[in-house]
């Protein structure tokens, strides 16, 4: 029987002969449709054929939805609730299908952002605009065999603009509502062995009273944030690809207090400001004829943040997190599909707490990984992926974990079964470790999920419908403990629900699009509800290209009735209004309408919501 150790050692020696072995990547593809996705299995494969769940958010549907921020554009993606404090830059967090905010990996081209300082380890969607985003990959289930810790929901992968032409260069430029303006400008150039893209992206708002103006806040919480991010690469031989990869951000957001006189918020003159750096180098190869492929790739992600209130310093933090990835691809036989690869990182957090509660936190914890997935095709319409991973922690010790999917095409109707089986984890986070609240004995979070589902194509493939019932258990959640007032395993959740997506092209020029979410998160320990899980979210957009020219959109968000603390937030229905009229073949202009109902809402207990408002701009591209 061999050991957990010998099999880590084995995979890394196979990914590491590998790559050196074959010193080469295959050119990757030069023309990905918008079917094709990488997210599901680490290779390129098309959607209809994946055994999970993904949505892909392409630049068309960036471009058509208007949408400045990330945030806003996810609230669209069946399984996915959002809760944000305030209007456009205040915290901004996420759940897939249940799952706390800090159980979604964020990835930006592969580089892993979530905030390793915050309690639970989760990204924060606040500062983060379309404006430099190509496509958006969203993976919905647990997915730790192939992403490790942080995957229990899933996995978020946000891909970055890429040079496509000998020279090409885009903008755009609007303003609107609340004092905001928003722009970018991106470069690329593609000749030879060498292809580049620059953007630059920039927007501010004067925003609206982060603390509900119902109760009586009137002050204005503005934003500004400013990015820059950058692609490279060289082909040296053709069969060696070098390549690299950065973001920088600047942002400042203001946001208001909590008075614990009346245990509510109120206006404040709290400022967040936060630098953050992603940066990835790495060498592709390919061998055998491109049967065997190869990368090695180290990335950094750096998120420093620094709040005051009161004209003083009040929190500032340092998140660290360094990873090696090593990946190999073997092509055993037609059908056969082979992936060894190894992940090592090494994350470090520092905060500060200034005033009556003042101290220093710093905590280091490192995870090396190994993991191996065969890809399996006994016919052109079944596809079957088995997978496993072990994680070795600093603190905690091993772990592995398992997946299974399958997706099956029915020739003669066109339906597509897709069904899948796999486990997640959770290490605890470094605040959770280290802190005055903390608790070094922690164990990870575990959980266990499966879903069946299916897609049938209607009318002659003019429209499609998608149906899925998915479930997960997760066991030795980390909580605060009220007692020992420290983190422990003490809770027990469980999720399960349904997703349905419908699309039609009603005729050359009307198409519709929506999808439904029902949901049940539950404690199981106390029985009562998990908190900001609305039990039904419904999304609905209708399209009509008037002319060749001229595009009409209409999109509706309802989210029903949802758990805040010891208050149950109303459910609410926003409606926006777009319009997109196209000059040239470079130049467009676009208006928007959001909130057209001015609905007066909530998503988290206390904080505020932007009511109508109106935008225009100007987009163009060469």
């Amino acid at each position: 029987m061999y050991s957990i150790k010998t099999i880590l050692k084995a995979l890394l020696g196979a990914a590491l002969l590998g790559q050196y072995s074959s010193p080469a990547l295959a050119e990757e593809e030069e023309n990905e449709t918008e079917q094709v996705v990488v997210i599901a299995t680490k290779t390129p494969n098309k959607l209809d054929d994946v055994g999970s769940s993904v949505t892909l958010i392409d630049q068309e549907a960036i471009r058509n939805s208007q949408k400045v921020s990330v945030y806003d554009l996810l609230r669209q993606v069946p399984g996915v609730s959002l809760s944000r404090n305030g209007g456009i830059g205040t915290v901004s967090t996420l759940r897939i299908r249940g799952a706390e905010s800090g159980q979604t990996l964020v990835l930006i081209d592969g580089v892993k952002v979530n905030d390793l300082s915050s309690p639970s380890g989760a990204f924060n969607f606040a500062n983060l605009t379309t404006a430099n985003i190509e496509r958006i990959e969203i993976l919905r289930g647990p997915e730790s065999t192939l992403y490790g810790s942080d995957a229990i929901g899933g996995v978020i992968n946000i891909i970055t603009k890429k040079a496509d032409a000998p020279f090409s260069a885009s903008g755009f430029l609007e303003g609107g509502s609340f004092g905001s303006a928003a722009g970018a400008v991106s470069l690329g150039v593609k000749r030879g062995r060498f292809s580049g893209n620059l953007s630059v992206s920039a927007m501010r708002t004067d925003g609206i009273s982060a603390a509900d103006s119902d109760a009586g806040n009137s002050e204005r919480d503005g934003f500004r944030t400013l990015s820059v991010v950058g692609n490279l690469s060289y082909r040296i031989l053709e069969n060696l690809k070098l390549s690299g990869f950065f973001r920088t951000g600047d942002s400042r957001a203001e946001f208001d207090a909590f008075d614990f006189n009346t245990f509510s918020f109120v206006d404040g003159d709290g400022v967040t400001k936060t630098q953050d750096l992603q940066a990835a180098l790495g060498a592709q190869w390919s061998g055998l004829d491109g049967r065997v492929e190869a990368e090695a790739r180290i990335s950094w992600s750096n998120l420093d943040r620094f709040d005051s209130e009161n004209g003083g310093p009040s929190f500032s933090s340092e998140s660290r997190n360094r990873t090696i990835d090593l990946l190999t691809t073997i092509e055993a036989a037609n059908g056969l599909t082979l992936l060894v690869g190894g992940q090592f990182q090494a994350g470090e957090i520092f905060t500060e707490v200034f005033g009556f509660f003042a101290g220093t936190l710093t905590g280091t914890a490192n995870i090396n990984s190994a993991f191996a997935q065969v890809q399996v095709s006994p016919a052109d319409n079944l596809h079957l992926t088995f997978g496993v991973r072990h994680d070795d922690h600093q603190r905690f010790g091993g772990h592995t974990t398992l997946r299974i999917t399958a997706n099956f095409k029915i020739k003669e109707t066109g339906t597509i079964l897709r069904a899948n089986w796999g486990e997640g984890f959770k290490a605890p986070s470094l605040f959770q470790l280290f802190s005055s609240f903390g608790d070094l004995g922690l164990r990870p979070e575990q959980s266990q999920g499966w879903e069946v589902g299916a897609e049938q194509p209607l009318f002659g493939d003019k429209a499609r419908l998608t149906v899925t019932y998915f479930t997960r258990k997760t066991s030795d959640q980390i909580d605060f403990d009220l007692v020992t007032f420290k983190f422990a395993n003490i809770a027990r959740t469980r999720a399960k629900g349904v997703e349905v997506i419908f699309s039609a092209e009603l005729s050359g020029k009307l198409s519709v699009s929506g999808n439904y979410t029902r949901l049940k998160a539950v404690n199981l320990v106390s029985g009562g509800m998990l908190l900001r899980r609305p039990k039904n979210i419904f999304n609905a957009n209708v399209t009509w290209a008037a002319t060749g020219r001229l595009m009409l959109t209409a999109s509706l968000n309802h989210t029903g009735r949802q758990l805040d603390g010891d208050l149950v937030l109303d459910g609410f229905r926003v409606i926006d209004v777009r319009i997109s009229y196209r000059l040239n073949d470079q130049v467009t202009l676009y208006g928007r309408i959001e909130n057209a109902l001015d609905q007066d809402y909530q998503e988290v207990a206390g904080f505020g919501t932007p009511g109508v408002s109106a935008f225009a701009g100007i987009r163009a591209g060469f």
